[in-house]
C-alpha cells in the first residue's frame, strides 16, 4: 500500500493507475463513475465538494449533494462565491442538498437494500424531470457518528456499483482518514472503479467487482 498526500487530499491508493480525468471534466461528462477519495481534514473535503458540485452545476445532470449540516449551510455560500448561482439551482431543482444521516440511516440503521431503492428512485426521478442522469457527493462522517459498522457500508459501496452499469450517475464519496480503520479505508478503496488523486479521477487497478 502507498500512501500519496497530494493538493491536501488524502488518498488510499493501491496498484497503478491511468487515464487520469480532471475533475472538472469528469463531473460534467463521466457517467457510470463510483469514485472515492480520502482526507486529512474537514476543510480538505469540503473544498473537493464544493469543486466538484460547481463543475456538475454546469452540466445537464440533477446534482445531489448528501452531507453533515455544518456543510449544508456552507456549501451555497461556497458556491455562490465562485459564481455557480445555487440558489437559482436550488429553485428549479437542479441541486438537492440532503443530510446524510437523514438519507442513509432510519431509525439509525443503514440497511444496503433500502439505499440502492433511494439511489434507484432519485435517478429515476432525474430522468423524469428531463435531466440526464444524476452527479452526487456524499460525505460519510455519520458511520463513526451513529456507530455503523463499515463493513456494512464495505458491503453497500460494493452493492451500489450494479447502478453505475444501467443507470445514469456518477458520484463522488469522501471519507475522512481519521474516521476509519487501515482495514475498512483498503475495502472501500477496492469498492470503487477510480480515485481522487490530487483533483483528478485516476482508475482504480486494485478494484474488486463484486462475483
Amino acid at each position: 500500500m502507498v500512501i500519496l498526500d497530494t493538493a491536501n487530499t488524502f488518498v488510499m491508493f493501491f496498484g497503478n493507475c491511468s487515464d487520469m480525468t480532471s475533475i472538472m471534466d469528469w463531473a460534467c461528462d463521466s457517467f457510470r463513475n463510483h469514485c472515492c477519495a480520502f482526507y486529512h481534514t474537514e476543510a480538505a473535503q469540503f473544498d473537493s465538494a464544493v469543486d466538484y458540485l460547481g463543475a456538475a452545476l454546469r452540466s445537464e445532470s440533477k446534482v445531489i449533494y448528501a452531507c453533515g449540516e455544518r456543510e449544508s449551510a456552507a456549501i451555497l455560500l461556497a458556491l455562490e462565491r465562485k459564481g455557480h448561482q445555487p440558489m437559482n439551482a436550488l429553485g428549479c431543482g437542479k441541486l438537492v442538498i440532503l443530510q446524510a444521516d437523514a438519507i442513509y440511516l432510519v431509525d439509525g440503521d443503514f440497511d444496503v437494500d433500502r439505499m440502492i431503492a433511494v439511489w434507484t428512485q432519485e435517478i429515476k426521478k432525474a430522468l423524469d424531470e428531463g435531466f440526464d442522469g444524476v452527479c452526487a457527493v456524499g460525505t460519510t462522517e455519520w458511520i463513526r457518528q451513529h456507530g455503523i459498522d463499515p463493513k456494512i457500508f464495505v458491503a453497500y459501496e460494493k452493492r451500489v456499483n450494479e447502478l453505475f452499469a444501467d443507470g445514469k450517475i456518477r458520484t463522488l464519496c469522501q471519507y475522512l482518514h481519521s474516521d476509519f480503520s487501515e482495514s475498512a479505508a483498503r475495502g472501500m478503496v477496492e469498492a470503487h472503479p477510480s480515485i481522487l488523486l490530487g483533483g483528478g479521477r485516476v482508475n482504480n487497478g486494485f478494484y474488486t467487482p463484486v462475483t
